[in-house]
């Protein structure tokens, strides 16, 4: 459905506030993209670590997905440090 994190984080934004079940189809899928896709660039990890933080915020996704991402994203960054 997405082909960048930019375009997933857009419409997981846009969808935020829109209680319409095509707009929550949106955003889950948009969330999922976001959190369960290898990040690649700095940028793509900059928008996984915003929704990942959006839902620590929350309290946290009971699937982990969050915390997950979150580790993919600190293995990225040791890499590009190493």
């Amino acid at each position: 459905m997405f082909k960048t994190f930019e375009e997933a984080f857009n419409a997981w934004k846009a969808a935020d506030n829109d209680e319409s079940e095509a707009a929550q189809a949106r955003y889950e899928a948009a969330e999922c993209y976001l959190l369960s896709t290898k990040p690649e660039t700095l940028d793509d990890a900059i928008f996984a670590l915003r929704c990942a933080h959006a839902n620590l915020a929350g309290g946290g996704r009971s699937d982990g997905k969050d915390l997950k991402q979150c580790r993919r994203v600190e293995g990225m960054l040791r890499s590009i440090a190493a």
